[in-house]
């Protein structure tokens, strides 16, 4: 969590640093590679449903081991997409 906050504040304060002296202009990404993820991202939050379901069932209220895997790696692509965004970000800049 912290290390998302500093993160973002880092990115924030270069990015706050470059949009002052550039016009912003649209920012885009491979739309391949934003497919891709986000195909991964549906896929897993189906899972994560389908499993969370199972648990309930199963014991309501107790989430398994399984559904923290996913939501990790949930994450795991969030942070991966901030990335590629954050990078997509700084070549249109250069």
């Amino acid at each position: 969590m912290i290390k998302k906050s500093a993160f973002i504040f880092a990115f924030t304060f270069l990015l706050a640093g470059f949009i002052c002296p550039v016009n912003a202009e649209k920012v885009s990404i491979e739309k391949d590679v934003l497919d891709k993820i986000l195909k991964r991202q549906e896929v897993l939050e189906k899972k994560i449903r389908k499993l969370e379901m199972k648990s309930e069932k199963a014991a309501p209220g107790a989430p398994g081991k399984d559904i923290d895997y996913l939501k990790e790696d949930v994450a795991d692509i969030s942070e991966r997409l901030d990335k590629v965004e954050t990078k997509s970000i700084l070549d249109r800049i250069t």
